[in-house]
């Protein structure tokens, strides 16, 4: 059984917020997270969602993830068929977490869907970036 996880960024004059739930086949809710940032780029606040949902996987072990964000590049980036020019520390720990996690056995499938089925993330990041709350479960 796959688990849903479902990540978004938002971002609005250098303030951002990210969230990012995980759910079952049937939709129901394992567990969420959201994250305030005072100063943060819309490309950080994608990553970071994503950084914040990995760590949860490996802490849990779930090894069965079907990821999925509405950000297009971020998704061709994370499966490599991308590569990007700047060093970025976080892309760099994500893709140390990725490579990490198929090298033990865990299936991480990345997809990109469009920003309307993706609507759970999206709440999480908004509501993070304006009100400064960083809830989870």
């Amino acid at each position: 059984m796959f688990l849903k996880f479902n990540v978004d960024g938002s971002c609005s004059g250098g303030k951002g917020g990210f969230g990012g739930l995980f759910r079952s086949p049937a939709g129901d809710i394992h567990s969420f997270y959201a994250k305030h940032l005072k100063e943060t780029t819309s490309f950080q606040v994608e990553l970071l969602s994503v950084q914040a949902g990995l760590q949860i996987i490996l802490k849990k072990s779930l090894k069965k993830i079907e990821l999925e964000t509405d950000n297009e590049q971020i998704a061709r980036i994370l499966r490599q068929d991308e590569k990007i020019n700047k060093v970025d520390p976080i892309l760099t720990d994500v893709m140390t977490k990725l490579t990490f996690a198929s090298e033990h056995l865990y299936d991480i499938r990345i997809n990109h869907i469009y920003r309307a089925a993706n609507c759970c993330a999206n709440y999480l990041a908004n509501n993070a970036r304006v009100s400064q709350d960083s809830p989870s479960h």
